[in-house]
C-alpha cells in the first residue's frame, strides 16, 4: 500500500450541495429548538397563557349568613408579644395571627426602627464632621 492510498477515505466526501443541505437542515432544526424551548419557558412564566381554575361565586345567601355569623361571635383577644428589649413595650397583633407571624412582623418593625435610628445618627455624624473641619 502506498502512502498516497492511505490517506484516501474509505467513504467518499460530501459534495458542496450534500454539505450545504446538511447544514441548512441542521440550522432549521436548532432553530426550531430554540423556538420551542423559548414557547415553554414563556408557557411557564405568564400564569395568564394556562387555564384558570374554575372559580365558583358563592350564593348571597351564603355571604350574609357568613356575615352575620362574623358579627355574632364575639372577638377574640389580640396577640401580644413585649418588645425582648424594652418589656415595658409590648406589640398588638389581629386576632388570629400566629405566635411566629407575629414574632417575626416584631422583628421587622424593630429592624426598621433600628435602620432609621442609624440613618439619623450617620447623618448627625457627617454634619458634625462636616462643621468642625
Amino acid at each position: 500500500m502506498t502512502k498516497a492510498a492511505s490517506l484516501t477515505p474509505t467513504q467518499p466526501m460530501l459534495t458542496a450541495d450534500a454539505y450545504a443541505l446538511a447544514a441548512r437542515i441542521a440550522l432549521w432544526l436548532s432553530g426550531l429548538v430554540a423556538a420551542a424551548t423559548m414557547a415553554a419557558a414563556l408557557y411557564i412564566q405568564i400564569p395568564s397563557l394556562r387555564s384558570a381554575p374554575a372559580t365558583t361565586i358563592p350564593a348571597p345567601h351564603d355571604t350574609a349568613q357568613r356575615w352575620s355569623k362574623a358579627i355574632d361571635e364575639p372577638e377574640g383577644e389580640p396577640v401580644r408579644i413585649a418588645n425582648p428589649f424594652d418589656k415595658s413595650e409590648v406589640f398588638e397583633f389581629p386576632e388570629g395571627t400566629s405566635e411566629a407571624e407575629a414574632r417575626a412582623a416584631m422583628t421587622e418593625m424593630l429592624m426598621e426602627r433600628a435602620r432609621e435610628r442609624y440613618a439619623q445618627l450617620d447623618s448627625q455624624l457627617h454634619k458634625r464632621r462636616g462643621a468642625g473641619s
